[in-house]
């Protein structure tokens, strides 16, 4: 983060909660790799600025946004991202807190109430419900 006086600063979050290791997809771990030096320690960035320092995240949001509107898709923000992760996790029939933790949320909730959508109904529900009633409360609709 850019600091007066003081240029980029780095931190480790807002929280204790921030520092953790954040599971990548192997395809990504194979070309961070291939992108650092055998020597790289983990305090040196991956994607250096000129001077092989760390990158101005301001300007690197800037260029990522020049190129996402050149391409024709000034609608793709970060927020999208998130919300199509956390889309293709549910899918794939992850916990709310499953979901929360890959998000870094605190609380389930969050991710439940802003990022899992509401599916079509449970068929298994209706016959789940059928099986817990007694026959006489039972009723057919026609």
């Amino acid at each position: 983060m850019p600091v007066r006086d003081k240029g980029l600063v780095g931190h480790s979050g807002k929280t204790a909660a921030a520092v953790r290791p954040v599971p990548l997809a192997e395809f990504l771990v194979t070309m961070l790799r291939m992108r650092l030096s055998p020597e790289a320690t983990p305090s040196e960035p991956v994607f250096a600025n000129t001077k092989l320092g760390w990158r101005d995240p301001g300007e690197a949001c800037k260029w990522i946004r020049q190129a996402r509107d050149a391409a024709g898709y000034p609608w793709l923000t970060s927020p999208v991202f998130r919300k199509t992760a956390a889309t293709v996790l549910d899918e794939q029939r992850f916990s709310a807190r499953e979901i929360a933790d890959g998000l870094r949320h605190s609380r389930p909730s969050l991710a439940q109430d802003v990022y899992k959508h509401r599916g079509a109904a449970n068929p298994a529900a209706g016959s789940r419900a059928e099986r817990g009633a007694p026959a006489s409360d039972r009723v057919e609709i026609i």
